[in-house]
């Protein structure tokens, strides 16, 4: 408990300070760069297309990192969106019969409701 009101004290706020904590290796500006341009690359190439995996293999990094650098260096990975809610009552509507026929049916022509 001391170690907190210790830097507190010293800093005024128990933030890392910039730079602390372990260092990035493999997202470099260098293979930042190099994701960028493979990446890129494919833009305005149909079928030149190349996956995570073969762009990882090319620079020498892991495919988690290419991930990384696509998502917070390049800024290229827009965050998920939600569901529209009519789709999710369309699908729960459709749900609501067939499980009720697959129970009516002890598990028997399931399939030929959907």
């Amino acid at each position: 408990m001391n170690e907190p009101l210790k830097k507190i004290d010293q800093t005024g706020t128990v933030d890392d300070k910039p730079g602390s904590g372990k260092p990035h290796k493999t997202r470099t500006a260098q293979n930042v760069d190099a994701v960028d341009e493979l990446v890129l690359s494919q833009e305005n190439a149909p079928g030149t297309h190349r996956t995570v995996r073969q762009i990882a293999g090319e620079i020498g990094i892991s495919r988690t990192s290419v991930h990384q650098v696509i998502k917070h260096d390049l800024k290229l990975v827009e965050e998920r969106q939600m569901c529209d809610q009519k789709i999710i009552d369309w699908a729960i509507k459709q749900w609501r019969p067939r499980l009720r026929t697959c129970v009516q049916e002890q598990g028997g022509h399931f399939e030929h409701q959907l």
